[in-house]
């Protein structure tokens, strides 16, 4: 018989999020033994090896997802602070009659995203619509957000792997990594300076269409005189299309410090400069609350969920690895 451990961790500040279920502190481990299913806010993970969480890091629930391209979606979405490593396991999601927005139990999928993308899993599946659950199992997939959600009938476009952005001989590389590609038509690479406005960079790429791994790249010869972002475009054969996630080039000026999107939405991401890390992520309202905070770890980019902010203007006070402190103003729309 499985061991079952039921936790509910409430050790973030309630203006952090009204439902945040598990945090790790810096250098924790939460170890989880083959075959034990850990049950936190009714999700439930069972893997089927030794798995271990460290920290930092936090499970947080939400009724809308943080990354945009996700299916039609119950309003249930678990998102995680940081990316979990590879599971491989039981993934199962608890829900409410009330949370499934229109769908019909016997079509619910899970939906995750992996830190790149989103993709849906329909095999391996099992729907009680009498207990109210799906479990689906996964191997060696990435967690970062989860929720229950429609999926096609066919195989997935595509999925993404990775991508990232460096600089190369006076220019920066954009290099992207696929997989399972079905029905997909090109890339397209967007750039932006602010990370809210995108502009098209350069001539689409015609995708492989293979199981993959697909490897692609394109060149921007025009380094930033601060920061660029960059994210890639799929676009399929059908007119549908997905985002990678958002990458980052900057110079290298000591002290240095942006915010981006701006405006912010839902998340805001916080990038150091002048080969720095992130301390310490603060963030206050007009009165001079704490209404959210960060302790990232060995990284110069960190993203903060802040949909719970309440539209406005915000200080983030920010303390790098070399103890300088660093105050920007960003606005919640």
């Amino acid at each position: 018989m499985r061991n079952l451990f039921f936790l509910t961790i409430l050790l973030l500040p309630a203006a952090v999020s009204a439902q945040s279920s598990l945090y790790l502190t810096p250098g924790a481990t939460f170890y989880i033994e083959a075959g034990t299913a850990v049950a936190v806010d009714s999700l439930v993970l069972t893997p089927s090896g030794a798995y271990t969480i460290t920290g930092v890091n936090g499970l947080q629930r939400s009724a809308t997802p943080l990354h945009n391209g996700s299916n039609p979606h119950i309003s249930r979405v678990y998102q995680w602070n940081n990316s979990l490593a590879p599971f491989t396991g039981d993934v199962t999601i608890y829900y409410r009659d009330t949370e499934l927005n229109g769908l019909g139990e016997n079509v619910l999928a899970l939906n995750v995203h992996n830190g790149s993308g989103w993709n849906a899993y329909i095999t391996n599946v099992i729907r009680n619509g009498t207990g109210n659950f799906v479990t689906t199992t996964l191997s060696g997939i990435a967690l970062n957000e989860l929720t229950l959600g429609t999926a096609a009938s066919g195989p997935l476009p595509m999925v993404w792997l990775d991508v990232y952005a460096q600089r190369r001989n006076g220019l920066i590389q954009i290099s992207w990594k696929t997989a399972d590609e079905d029905n997909c038509a090109n890339y397209q690479v967007e750039k932006s300076a602010n990370g809210t406005n995108w502009t098209n960079l350069g001539n689409t790429i015609k995708a492989n269409n293979t199981t993959g791994p697909n490897n692609y790249s394109l060149n921007d010869n025009n380094l930033p005189a601060a920061i660029s972002f960059y994210r890639v475009r799929q676009n399929d054969l059908d007119g549908k299309y997905t985002y990678s996630k958002t990458v980052a080039v900057k110079n290298d000026q000591p002290g240095d410090v942006w915010l981006y999107p701006v405006p912010a939405g839902n998340v805001l991401t916080v990038v150091a400069g002048g080969n720095l890390q992130l301390r310490s992520v603060n963030i206050y309202n007009t009165a001079g609350s704490l209404v959210a905070y960060a302790k990232p770890q060995h990284t110069a980019s960190y993203t903060i969920n802040v949909q719970q902010l309440a539209a406005g203007t915000y200080s983030a006070v920010i303390v790098l690895s070399d103890g300088t402190a660093t105050t920007r103003t960003f606005i919640k729309r």
